[in-house]
């Protein structure tokens, strides 16, 4: 298969100013040109999906830039399910049939220190990506429906407030929060099942309730929610002097929410399951959080935890 960097074909980077765009349960690498378009990278979108080490939408993208005579996008391994242009489907300012810009374009960020040329591709080419994915019925297809889904419920909800001219001050994080936390507690639900507390002890070496086995739990699950849900569930939820909460952290979790969490700790669970124990591998845990941070990225590690601590410190 074809590299990103063979598909663009020599194409000069365009310039692109970088945002961290917060949408539901993930976080996506979006661009805004020099020209005003807004433009998503190819891996935040695989990302999102949790499908970054398969290339998912690099292999729907393959076709069209490998010279094929037919452009097709391609849902995983499933057949062509677009035996059409793509040109006409993803066009800038939803004008058929003509694009600003390639689909695929390298992006710069000037001034960003350590920043690399990121691929990208419009915001019309992710969705339709999605939809795809979806479409196929594959290992993501559940993901890429719940990102359909939030796309649907934020544009309807949208459209009605225009038709009857009513202004909305939420920001985009209120209305994410409101979608993700409910604030009349539910009963409990279990988010962890018995392989995940058989695999948790084996590879840690701590049971769930030893004040060690908080850390691992925030540093396989938790900290790969969005931020501002995670720390907003916390601040609902505090703990009491003996370092106990009033409620589990699922009671504040709307159903939406308890998917998400499901697909994470799915995730993880297979992963515990195919890592040594600490007694035949000491660094086993270690590895884990480097293999899940490849395509489960946590906003928080130790690292850049103690960062922010010591920079606090020395203000």
């Amino acid at each position: 298969m074809a590299s990103l960097k063979d598909l663009t074909d020599g194409m000069a980077p365009v310039v692109g100013f970088p945002k961290t765009i917060q949408f539901g349960p993930v976080s996506l690498d979006g661009y805004m040109l020099e020209n005003g378009e807004f433009r998503q990278s190819i891996t935040s979108t695989e990302l999102a999906l949790g499908s970054g080490a398969s290339k998912t939408i690099h292999r729907m993208l393959v076709p069209r830039y490998a010279g094929s005579a037919t452009p097709v996008l391609r849902a995983g391994n499933q057949n062509p399910v677009v035996p059409t242009d793509l040109s006409e489907r993803t066009g800038e300012n939803g004008e058929k049939g003509r694009q600003s810009m390639p689909i695929v374009v390298p992006v710069i960020t000037p001034g960003v220190v350590g920043g690399s040329t990121a691929h990208t591709i419009n915001l019309a080419m992710a969705v339709e990506g999605w939809k795809q994915v979806a479409i196929g019925g594959g290992k993501y297809a559940h993901a890429a429906l719940e990102l359909l889904g939030l796309c649907a419920i934020h544009s309807l909800e949208r459209a009605y407030q225009e038709a009857f001219g009513v202004t909305d001050i939420r920001s985009t994080n209120d209305r994410l929060l409101e979608w993700a936390i409910r604030l009349d507690p539910a009963n409990h639900f279990p988010l962890f099942a018995g392989e995940f507390h058989k695999h948790f002890a084996r590879v840690t070496g701590v049971t769930i309730g030893h004040r060690y086995a908080r850390v691992c739990l925030a540093e396989l699950v938790y900290h790969r929610l969005p931020e501002q849900i995670y720390e907003s569930l916390k601040d609902l939820n505090p703990e009491d002097e003996r370092g106990w909460r009033q409620f589990s952290h699922s009671q504040l979790m709307t159903d939406e929410m308890r998917n998400e969490m499901r697909g994470i700790v799915l995730t993880v669970t297979n992963q515990l399951a195919n890592t040594p124990s600490k007694a035949d591998d000491r660094k086993a845990y270690r590895k884990l959080l480097q293999r899940l941070d490849k395509t489960l990225p946590r906003y928080r590690t130790r690292k850049n935890h103690a960062r922010v601590v010591l920079e606090a410190a020395n203000d």
